[in-house]
């Protein structure tokens, strides 16, 4: 079992504290909300990209002008890396059991 998290750089002190708090308690697979900072995984989501672009945009009190543009390119500088349309990077700290969709970096 592993637990999604914050990465411990952050522009907001309660993701970092919760990144902190995360990893204590479980293996912690660590996203990226402001900066990214030692990516050493990565996961192909062009199948499920316009899902989460939605899913961001309903959250209105959180989103601000140019925040989906900032999104989108953000995503395709990662699916470059990972040879793919769109991706998600992740840092993991510790090893463990990682499902197939996982792509070391």
């Amino acid at each position: 079992m592993f637990v999604f998290a914050p990465y411990f750089v952050d522009k907001h002190l309660d993701h970092i504290n919760t990144a902190k708090l995360a990893s204590q308690f479980s293996p912690t697979i660590h996203y990226f909300i402001s900066d990214i900072e030692k990516e050493n995984f990565g996961v192909n989501i062009t199948r499920t990209y316009k899902k989460k672009i939605q899913a961001l945009s309903a959250h209105k009190s959180q989103i601000y002008p140019g925040d989906i543009e900032w999104v989108n390119e953000r995503h395709k500088s990662y699916g470059i890396k990972l040879g793919v349309e769109w991706g998600e990077l992740f840092f993991i700290k510790v090893k463990i059991s990682l499902p197939n969709i996982f792509k070391r970096l």
